[in-house]
């Protein structure tokens, strides 16, 4: 992403700071599942990047203007 915005630091700034601070708290998840269950959850999206995957689609997404 760093190609298309090279030419402005303050782009980059726009487009970066609010995809981060929605994925930034994560989310807290309500069930009638156990804590460890949930816990389990969390830890599997971790594994899998996803908060740090959903920031990178909304920075192209807002980059581009839809994704």
């Amino acid at each position: 992403m760093s190609n298309e915005c090279r030419g402005s630091w303050i782009v980059r700034k726009i487009i970066d700071v609010v995809a981060e601070d929605m994925t930034r708290a994560k989310i807290d998840v309500t069930s009638d599942e156990s804590p460890a269950n949930l816990q389990a959850l969390d830890q599997y999206w971790n594994r899998l990047l996803i908060w740090k995957r959903l920031a990178q689609a909304l920075k192209w997404s807002r980059l581009y203007g839809g994704c």
